[in-house]
């Protein structure tokens, strides 16, 4: 299909997001750092022109680091862990909030990243998953993999990574 074949009703470039249906139910994974900046950003924006539902998501990994951790001091790091997921969470929420998103809501889970995005996603039957790109290289991304790779190979809905 050429330029020669468009209607007058086709459009070329952005999808026109200004009517609710495109994304309805979109989940952030939000973790804080620059790249969970620009995802959260561009989930309000997105959940702006649909007037859909943004929910985003704190996963505290607990899980990485049980097996450098024993006893108190895995109390202690679990407790920080969750802490500080509750402090992201309540953050990105007000923010979503101040941007004028009604229908905003966040919370925070507990485990394996990809896994519980995953999982939430499914939960909450969305439309589209946003995720910063990490950008891990070489030896940890080989062996700890990454979790947007993971989100976009088993995730049931459309996946938008933010770099």
């Amino acid at each position: 299909m050429g330029p020669s074949d468009l209607r007058d009703d086709d459009t070329v470039g952005e999808p026109d997001l200004s009517k609710k249906g495109v994304f309805e139910r979109i989940l952030v994974g939000y973790d804080g750092s620059e790249n969970g900046e620009r995802a959260l950003k561009r989930g309000i924006e997105l959940a702006k022109q649909s007037k859909g539902d943004l929910r985003i998501v704190v996963v505290a990994d607990t899980m990485s680091y049980a097996t450098y951790a024993t006893g108190g001091m895995y109390r202690t790091f679990n407790e920080k862990t969750k802490e500080n997921a509750e402090n992201l969470a309540s953050g990105a929420l007000q923010t979503a909030k101040a941007a004028g998103i009604r229908n905003a809501y966040a919370s925070e889970a507990e485990g394996q990243p990809a896994d519980m995005i995953l999982t939430l996603a499914t939960e909450y039957k969305v439309d589209l998953i946003i995720i910063g790109r990490r950008g891990m290289r070489g030896l940890a991304r080989f062996l700890m993999g990454s979790v947007s790779t993971a989100v976009i190979n088993h995730a049931k809905c459309d996946v938008l990574i933010v770099k």
